[in-house]
């Protein structure tokens, strides 16, 4: 059943639905999704007009039931809990394969596609490198990521360093900082 029915008659008509005609929800089900459908519909439908038309323009009304008391946990990463192999700064491809193909999701498609893409190891200006030595022009720039090429002028290093070092991330509906002030202009 779709929500369709609900968004036009609400939760209380619903179950008024339910218990006279002949839908595909039984009492059973209805028990189980009321909680939830009320929760998400009490807000949005207004049960006072005998249409259950949305309430568009309507304040909301904060939900009166308490948050479940939260518990923090640690989460600090148990490295006993991680292979010793993983620390090693040097992997060979084989390993570098099997991690590859037991825990890497592609982004854009099927993940096995990507099982015999090239293992890029370095870049230079306008190339990329595989672990045999073999050259890639890069037409993509990366998804247009490095439009200043692989060979990343000093002083854009020092300032990606700075700021790494001094404040990585902020989210943009939480403060503001400098360095976005400075580069809207330019960009």
């Amino acid at each position: 059943m779709s929500l369709l029915p609900v968004m036009k008659k609400g939760v209380h008509g619903m179950k008024r639905m339910a218990l006279t005609s002949r839908s595909p929800i039984d009492m059973v089900h209805l028990k189980k999704l009321a909680p939830a459908l009320s929760c998400m519909f009490s807000t949005a439908v207004d049960e006072g007009h005998t249409n259950g038309s949305p309430r568009v323009n309507a304040h909301h009304v904060p939900d009166a039931r308490t948050a479940p008391p939260f518990h923090a946990k640690d989460n600090q990463i148990d490295s006993s809990a991680i292979s010793r192999r993983h620390w090693e700064s040097d992997w060979s491809i084989e390993e570098l394969r099997a991690a590859q193909a037991k825990n890497v999701v592609a982004t854009w498609g099927p993940t096995k596609a990507t099982a015999n893409l090239p293992m890029l190891t370095h870049s230079e200006g306008v190339y990329l490198y595989d672990s045999d030595g073999k050259q890639y022009l890069d037409w993509t720039s990366q998804a247009v990521c490095t439009n200043l090429g692989y060979d990343v002028p000093p002083a854009v290093v020092e300032a990606v360093t700075k700021q790494l070092t001094t404040l990585p991330m902020v989210y943009g509906g939480l403060g503001m900082v400098e360095v976005r002030c400075r580069m809207a202009p330019v960009v």
